[in-house]
């Protein structure tokens, strides 16, 4: 049985504060890359989330991949269904892993008016 894929671009990477629970879950670093299309909006300072985004300012998101014995724990932390939904996903390197997208309230086009939303630009 395939171990589940799950990329992340928040507090689970390495380094940051949650990445504890990654390792709760086992999680093995595999690679950092990009998400093959071009459609979401990242924002938040002490909770990062990101959301589909039909704004003209939309980017890919960097995240780091791990392969993970038990998604339960991440599941827990990101309040999936409910907070964050876990979705698969396809990235520029050709796999296809589950990220958390945000579920809340949000207008994507405010916060980019505001400035304080972080896409990854093109070259």
């Amino acid at each position: 049985m395939n171990k589940p894929l799950v990329a992340v671009y928040g507090s689970l990477k390495r380094g940051f504060g949650n990445y504890g629970v990654m390792e709760m879950a086992g999680g093995k670093y595999l690679c950092t890359t990009r998400t093959k299309e071009n459609k979401f909006v990242m924002d938040g300072w002490a909770y990062p989330y990101v959301v589909y985004s039909n704004a003209p300012q939309k980017g890919k998101v960097e995240v780091e991949i791990f392969e993970v014995e038990n998604i339960k724990p991440l599941d827990r932390l990101e309040g999936h269904p409910s907070f964050y939904k876990r979705e698969l996903v396809e990235f520029e390197n050709g796999m296809r892993a589950w990220m958390y997208i945000y579920q809340g309230n949000i207008d994507p086009n405010e916060n980019l008016k505001n400035g304080d939303t972080y896409i990854w630009q093109e070259s």
